[in-house]
């Protein structure tokens, strides 16, 4: 039988040079060796090979791995690894008491290790040294030159690959005049059959080798292939040779391969998907086609691909470094994603590419009749010839699933309910066509959150039911995040906020599992809103520190949340600030059309800091969004209501309240009624402002709103202290004011409405609206009542008006 084991294959010149070095460093003359090499080609095996040869050498061995974490603290990296070798005074007692002294810690450390160099030669070796924090690169690149005399060997490895690495400079120094330079490129042919015979046993046949070429010569991937074969009991020897038995690749090989994807940007991943479907070298203007995206602004995201040896360029051309990464991705594509491509991929090889191939053909036919079969239920129609086959299908392909939900999403981001209710309704019909519940989650998704904005709340309720009862289906995991958040969106709206928070706590916890950062940050934000409505500025506090650094540089939506939480902290001058981009973005900034609270909380927070300019781009874009959405009473009643508070109009807010009325978000109309009770009583109308402000603490309270309901009752406080003072009490003779008094008066010399309109120069709709705030005042109900009370004092109000003029 045949084995390499503990050998590492197609790598026995490194070592030896290693190993060469590494007895140069014993005797005392120091070395430093940086090998770089992307994800799977073994840089740490190399290290733990040259690390058992130093402990034979009788070295002392440090052994340290950075993480990404380790960015953040000093010596995060280094400081471990001394203290699991033994050196001694690597402790906070030795090493602290000095701050932020960092020179002062580098001499330490190079006191340290000369005093244990003299009796035993050292070893370091640093893993991932592109994630190690900056101090401990500006120890490696201070101390290798420093102790070149020493018996100390280092050595450095890194995946040149990371963005934005902290350690280019480091190793670039290093590199150029004190290190030794290694790069790990593919196995060549003669060490992958190695490493295939050490998994079989025997020499690989040509069909395991041909298997094996899939893996391109990286050495992880032909463990995790050959590893899961023989866990599936697939592997054999026959007639002496080393073989695989047929059939399919076990999945758990492309669920293991997927993990190195991991750390790889939400766009990046999506170019992956493009050119895994495409299964063939592409461009990046082809990708930019199929992702509706700009072909500038995917470059570099291609780029940051090849960087992580994931797709090589070929001229103008990308394709996949190893076949088992695309055929990886390829295999967890998210159906309606795969279907969509595999029709925007046929229609692109028709528009895009003339001349092509029979091949090429043959993919197009094959894109299409996969989104044909998986849409319609139906094949294409078999025909002569490949392109017969692809005419017979471009009508179908105009009206796409994926088209529909992209059109309704953006149509929902800037306002348009009805467009985004009808393209997510099309898009409905069309997966339901399907018979493929998977694949109606998602534009039922989209239709339940548009129709919800829309104040359809029932239909929106029973769209999310009906998804919840398959998020059971794998299909469906990634819709997961989203259902809960989108039904605690729902909730918040519906004045439940104990729900709200139950169910963003659920989308946060499922988003965290899926490792989903930007769908975990919405649901936080979430949360932050609600515990702010709450009045637990507590756990509000909490959530947004863990909200801030995402907000920063990220959606706009998510700062919103975190200037209501500034605001209610007391910050008005933070909350503006963070703000102030998101209202400069209005209208497109923000779905005010589903969450109208956010414009009316942002304008009274501008108003509040005098930000007069703020406060006039919020009300014309809530008066937009009410234009766009006639139908929508909470939208009608938002633009009233912004109208309102800028101008301190009362007829608004009265206004406002009536379309409230017909709006099915008791928390928004609750915040109406208090800012109308406000205005009443600014006016004087006592018993309308009793009225308002009763109704809106029950809707709060009912709410579990207790912010808000803690504010009424201190303006009901407030109201009674004023209302007990020496001449501050309802007045059986109330003030009337300028507007209002001639009214009065020519109703006591018995006009009707129209005739005092005609005589003031005023609508009836305005007499009307003075009439009943006389009324009001007054506490009576018709013009006979007005006159027994308010004739006899007529021309003692009249004074009272003049003398505040």
């Amino acid at each position: 039988m045949y084995s390499t084991k503990n050998r590492l294959a197609g790598r026995q010149e490194i070592v030896a040079k290693v190993r060469g070095l590494l007895s140069a460093a014993r005797t005392g003359s120091s070395q430093c060796v940086v090998v770089e090499g992307t994800t799977g080609l073994g840089k740490s095996r190399l290290l733990q090979e040259v690390t058992d040869e130093a402990r034979l050498l009788g070295m002392t061995t440090v052994n340290c791995r950075a993480t990404e974490l380790d960015r953040v603290a000093p010596l995060s990296t280094l400081l471990p690894g001394l203290r699991r070798g033994g050196l001694p005074g690597i402790d906070a007692g030795t090493l602290g008491g000095h701050g932020n002294d960092c020179f002062w810690l580098i001499d330490r450390i190079r006191e340290i290790i000369e005093t244990h160099v003299r009796d035993r030669p050292l070893y370091i070796a640093v893993d991932d040294a592109q994630w190690a924090d900056e101090l401990t690169l500006m120890v490696i690149r201070t101390l290798v030159p420093e102790l070149a005399t020493a018996p100390v060997f280092w050595m450095l490895a890194l995946n040149p690959c990371i963005p934005l690495c902290p350690a280019v400079g480091t190793i670039d120094r290093l590199m150029t005049e004190d290190a030794h330079r290694i790069e790990l490129g593919p196995l060549d042919d003669g060490a992958v059959a190695e490493l295939c015979a050490e998994a079989l046993g025997a020499f690989p046949d040509q069909a395991a080798l041909r298997l094996a070429s899939r893996a391109s010569g990286n050495p992880f991937l032909l463990r995790l292939l050959f590893g899961a074969l023989r866990d599936s009991g697939r592997l054999a020897v026959v007639e002496g040779a080393g073989t695989y038995l047929p059939g399919d690749l076990p999945a758990g090989l492309f669920d293991a391969v997927m993990l190195r994807l991991q750390d790889l940007s939400a766009d990046a991943r999506a170019l992956l998907d493009v050119g895994a479907l495409l299964n063939r070298p592409f461009t990046v203007h082809e990708a930019a086609c199929l992702l509706s995206r700009g072909t500038v602004e995917l470059l570099p995201i291609a780029k940051e691909t090849v960087q992580a040896g994931i797709l090589v360029a070929d001229g103008a051309e990308l394709w996949f470094n190893h076949d088992l990464i695309r055929e990886a991705i390829y295999r967890n594509l998210y159906e309606p994603i795969k279907i969509a491509l595999c029709r925007e991929a046929a229609t692109l090889m028709i528009t895009v590419r003339e001349q092509n191939s029979e091949q090429e053909r043959a993919a197009q036919a094959s894109h299409l009749k996969y989104g044909q079969d998986r849409a319609t239920g139906s094949a294409v129609p078999e025909r002569a010839g490949v392109e017969a086959a692809l005419r017979a299908g471009i009508a179908g392909v105009q009206s796409r699933l994926s088209g529909n939900v992209a059109k309704g999403a953006t149509a929902y981001d800037e306002g348009n309910l009805d467009t985004a209710i009808s393209c997510a309704r099309a898009a409905a019909a069309e997966a339901e066509a399907t018979g493929d519940d998977a694949v109606s989650c998602h534009p039922r998704l989209w239709l339940s959150r548009a129709l919800a904005a829309a104040d359809r709340f029932e239909e929106a309720e029973a769209g999310y039911s009906w998804i919840r009862s398959r998020q059971s289906l794998p299909e469906n995991a990634w819709l997961t995040p989203s259902c809960y958040y989108f039904t605690a969106e729902l909730r918040l709206a519906q004045g439940l906020l104990a729900e709200a928070a139950s169910e963003a706590e659920k989308g946060l916890e499922s988003a965290e599992r899926l490792k989903a950062p930007q769908l975990s940050m919405r649901s936080l934000a979430l949360m932050l809103e609600v515990a702010v409505h709450q009045g637990d500025l507590n756990a509000a506090e909490r959530y947004a520190k863990r909200l801030e650094p995402a907000a920063d540089g990220g959606p706009l939506g998510l700062l919103w949340p975190l200037a209501l939480y500034q605001d209610a902290a007391g910050e008005q001058d933070l909350a503006l600030k963070t703000a102030t981009p998101l209202i400069e973005a209005l209208p497109g900034s923000l779905p005010l059309a589903a969450v109208p609270a956010a414009g009316l909380a942002l304008l009274k927070l501008a108003q509040r800091a005098g930000a007069g300019a703020f406060a006039a781009a919020i009300v014309t874009a809530l008066r937009q969004i009410s234009g766009q959405n006639p139908a929508v009473p909470s939208l009608a009643g938002a633009a009233q209501h912004a109208a309102g508070l800028r101008q301190a109009d009362l007829d608004a807010l009265q206004t406002a309240l009536r379309y409230y009325t017909a709006s099915p978000r008791p928390l928004v109309r609750a915040v109406a009624l208090e800012d109308t009770a406000r205005a009443e009583r600014e006016a004087g109308h006592w018993r309308c402002a009793a009225e308002h402000i009763e109704e809106a603490l029950r809707l709060y309270a009912n709410a579990g709103a207790q912010r808000h309901v803690t504010a009424v009752q201190k303006f009901l406080r407030e109201s009674a202290q004023r209302e007990a003072q020496p001449g501050s009490s309802a007045s059986p003779c109330p003030k009337l004011t300028q507007s209002e008094l001639p009214v009065a008066q020519l109703v006591i010399e018995g006009l009707t409405n129209r005739e005092i309109a005609t005589r003031l120069y005023l609508s009836p709709h305005t007499v009307d609206s003075h009439l009943r705030h006389i009324f009001s005042k007054f506490g009576v109900n018709n013009r006979v009542e007005l006159t027994r009370r308010f004739a006899p004092r007529q021309e003692a109000q009249a004074g009272v008006v003049l003398a505040g003029r």
